[in-house]
């Protein structure tokens, strides 16, 4: 039985970790609206770091928005 919760247990993280990477993935980086939404809500939970990967990603696809750029500094000048 003790198997079992352990197999349970590597399935559930497995899932997580599919999904987390699915959810950061659908972000629409060619709009820069949607991509500073998602950054707000990912600064709210202390991701600092995948904000800062999304706005980069989103910076190679429209690399003279302002307000992306302005993010980036942001939150370039947070990182520990």
């Amino acid at each position: 039985m003790e198997w079992l919760t352990i197999l349970v247990v590597i399935a559930i993280v497995a899932l997580f970790f599919v999904f987390r990477r699915r959810s950061e993935e659908n972000v629409d980086v060619t709009d820069p609206d949607k991509v500073l939404q998602a950054v707000e809500v990912y600064e709210a939970y202390g991701r600092q770091q995948q904000a800062l990967e999304l706005v980069q990603r989103a910076l190679r696809e429209n690399p003279n928005y302002e307000g992306l750029k302005a993010k980036r500094d942001e939150l370039g000048s947070t990182r520990s």
